[in-house]
């Protein structure tokens, strides 16, 4: 699809989506930025930060996949911090 109009962002609201690109695997960056840019094209003009960032928030959960670590046991698992163990690191 081709966004024949250009998408008119803030400073803030375009960093916000290029920061919500940065924790995706890199193979999946241009899909979200397409998303992104389709979603974001369909938003009436000068809507603000908030349902920007909802937008961007949303698409990121579906272009996200946590990364797999190998265990002791040879099987892989998903990583996963709990906050007791993050307070004990940092």
């Amino acid at each position: 699809m081709t966004i024949t109009s250009p998408i008119h962002l803030t400073d803030a609201q375009m960093s916000a989506v290029l920061a919500a690109s940065v924790p995706l695997a890199p193979d999946r960056r241009s899909a979200f930025l397409e998303a992104c840019a389709r979603e974001l094209a369909r938003l009436p003009e000068g809507v603000g930060d908030g349902s920007v960032f909802r937008l961007v928030s949303e698409l990121q959960k579906r272009y996200f996949e946590p990364p797999l670590f190998q265990t002791g046991d040879g099987k892989s698992k998903y990583s996963r911090v709990t906050r007791r163990r993050a307070r004990a690191v940092g």
